[in-house]
This record gives structure tokens, C-alpha cells and sequence, in this order.
């Protein structure tokens, strides 16, 4: 069992940031191998000032990547954690700033998961990712009916909408799906995924080097250089059913703050009622 876990995430929007740190307080309280780090990627002063004021034991905020393009920003972090062999026997869980949402009952799983296959990429199910939709045959079903391809949900507010919205009604029984490692040649967007420091050395190799033409079924620019999330889908993958996160929204969704502030809401309630 690995005895020390690196939870990690680019801050950050501060409504975000505010109630991700409510699910990630848990995770410390019932963890003490985790440690939490956050990456000062914020885009505004006024979210980077709030991160200022950031403390907590076992959470430490990094500015060094503060002003940075947020791209370059989060290549030097994945870049930052593999020239540093204190971690090698880490496991790492990389979440999203807009990961509002996870099943925290279910972290000690999500990480055994993440240990036993650690030449994987090891995802949640994530409400409002494609990888994951295509587990959920209902949820599935209602992007069949938008006539939105799976490669493309990440382009319409319609299906962040209707993603959140099916979980509200169903969370109850997604919540309570049995654990059951998936392997995905799908696109995956790596919104909360669990990886080894040796995943994370590759990943960090991989960035800012030339892109294939396709990556797991999407094609890609070849003078667009490779992100993390490319690097990640060139990669095994496994999707965690049954370990369950909500991923607010992707920029091209164009998601309102008056959505994001009712899906937020929604989330604490469920969040609170575990």
C-alpha cells in the first residue's frame, strides 16, 4: 500500500477553488498520506490574491507558475513533479479546478485502484466527460438525442446542462454502482485521474513535443504541441465505475456563471447529504 499520496489540481476560479476545498478537507481528515497541492494558474488578481490566503495542514499553494500562459503553467508542474525522485514511490491524483464534486466515501478505493494499475491512467467516473458518458447508458442515451458526437460534448452548453442535471435526478443509484476498473480506448479528458510518478515522468517527457495526426480516435493539428491531456490519451486508461466525480464545465461549453452557481448548489447539497 503506498504511503504517500500527492493530490494535485491548477487553481483556480475562487467559487470553484471554495467548494472543491470542501470535498479535498475530507479526503485530508480521513487520509493522512495525502498531501495537497495547488497550483496558482488563476488567470485574475482577484483569484490569485484569494489563493494567497490559502492554509491548512497538508496543503501548500505554489505561485512559482503565477502570470504564466496557463498551458505553459501546467506543463512545468507535471514537469516540476518528475525532477524531483523524492516522489517515486508517490501516487499522484490530479483533479481539476472545477471538480466540484466526488464521492469521497469511496477515496481509499479510487487510490487501491490507482496502486494496483499503475501503468494506467486511472480516471473517475466523471459526470460531463465523454469517456465516462459512454458508461452511462441512460445519460448516453440523452446525447444521442442532442445529436452531439461523444468526441464533441465538450463544445456545447446543451449537454453540460443535461450531464448535470441527469445526475441530480439519478445520484442516488450512479453513487451506488459497484466498483469496476473499465478499460477505455476512448478519448478520456483527464478531469480527476490517478497515476504512478513513473506516469507522471512519461506525461511530463511527452509535453511540448509534436502531436500525432490522431490521438484515441480524435484527430489532432501536428503543429499543435502535445498537453497533458494528449500525453494521457496516448496512454492505458481505465475508468473507475462506481467512483464518481462532477466536472463543472470545459471553456468551449460556454457554461454562464448563473448555470455554474446553480450546478455548484446542487452539488453541495449532494455533497453534504453523503
Amino acid at each position: 500500500m503506498t504511503k504517500r499520496i500527492i493530490l494535485f489540481t491548477f487553481s483556480g476560479r475562487q467559487a470553484n477553488v471554495e467548494q472543491q476545498l470542501d470535498w479535498v478537507q475530507q479526503v485530508l481528515d480521513n487520509d493522512p498520506r495525502v498531501e495537497f497541492h495547488m497550483w496558482d494558474l488563476t488567470r485574475t488578481h482577484t483569484d490569485h490574491h484569494y489563493l494567497t490566503t490559502i492554509h491548512g495542514d497538508r496543503i501548500t499553494v505554489n505561485h512559482d507558475y503565477f502570470g504564466s500562459d496557463p498551458w505553459t503553467g501546467w506543463d512545468n508542474v507535471w514537469k516540476w513533479y518528475a525532477r524531483r525522485p523524492e516522489y517515486k514511490d508517490a501516487l499522484f491524483v490530479k483533479v481539476d479546478d472545477d471538480v466540484v464534486f466526488f464521492d469521497t466515501r469511496r477515496w481509499h478505493a479510487f487510490v487501491d485502484m490507482a496502486d494496483t494499475f499503475r501503468g494506467n491512467i486511472v480516471s473517475a467516473l466523471t459526470i460531463n466527460n465523454g469517456a465516462s458518458t459512454a458508461l452511462l447508458d441512460e445519460l448516453n442515451t440523452e446525447r444521442i438525442k442532442l445529436g452531439i458526437p461523444i468526441l464533441d460534448i465538450h463544445e456545447h452548453n446543451t449537454f453540460a446542462d443535461t450531464a448535470h442535471n441527469w445526475f441530480f435526478d439519478h445520484h442516488a443509484e450512479v453513487l451506488d454502482r459497484p466498483i469496476k476498473p473499465i478499460r477505455s480506448d476512448d478519448w478520456l479528458s483527464v478531469n480527476m485521474i490517478g497515476l504512478s510518478w513513473h506516469l507522471v515522468c512519461v506525461v511530463a517527457q511527452m509535453v511540448k513535443t509534436p502531436s500525432p495526426r490522431w490521438i484515441a480516435g480524435r484527430e489532432w493539428p501536428t503543429d499543435f504541441p502535445l498537453g497533458d491531456e494528449g500525453a494521457c490519451n496516448m496512454l492505458p486508461r481505465i475508468i473507475i465505475d462506481g467512483i464518481t466525480c462532477g466536472h463543472l464545465t470545459f471553456g468551449p461549453q460556454h457554461c454562464t456563471d448563473d448555470q455554474q452557481q446553480v450546478w455548484r448548489d446542487k452539488y453541495r447539497e449532494i455533497q453534504e447529504n453523503l
